[in-house]
């Protein structure tokens, strides 16, 4: 249940940055098209213009790496308990037709 949560807001995170990455994309092919002189130039005007859209997208990137790592993290947690609990069992004779 707990992964399912976190892997719930891992999709919102990855929604959230890939609407982030279309804006700055948006913005920059419009401030592009609007610049006037060379390629070079036109770029570095374009480039200049989607700096707040670099960052939005930079912030929703990390929130999207948290969630990740969050949820490999809780992974991790489950098999070690998993692990902790098969050689409790072991030690204490279930599961393998000695004990009770």
């Amino acid at each position: 249940m707990v992964l399912f949560c976190i892997s719930k807001l891992q999709r919102q995170a990855q929604y959230a940055y890939g609407q982030a990455e279309a804006n700055r994309k948006r913005a920059f092919a419009h401030a592009f098209r609007s610049a006037e002189g060379s390629a070079a130039v036109r770029e570095a005007i374009a480039e200049t213009a989607t700096t707040d859209f670099r960052y939005i997208e930079s912030a929703s990137e990390a929130e999207l790496i948290e969630w990740k790592s969050a949820f490999y993290a809780m992974q991790e947690l489950i098999n070690a308990k998993k692990q902790t609990l098969h050689v409790l069992n072991r030690e204490l004779g279930f599961g393998n037709g000695v004990g009770r």
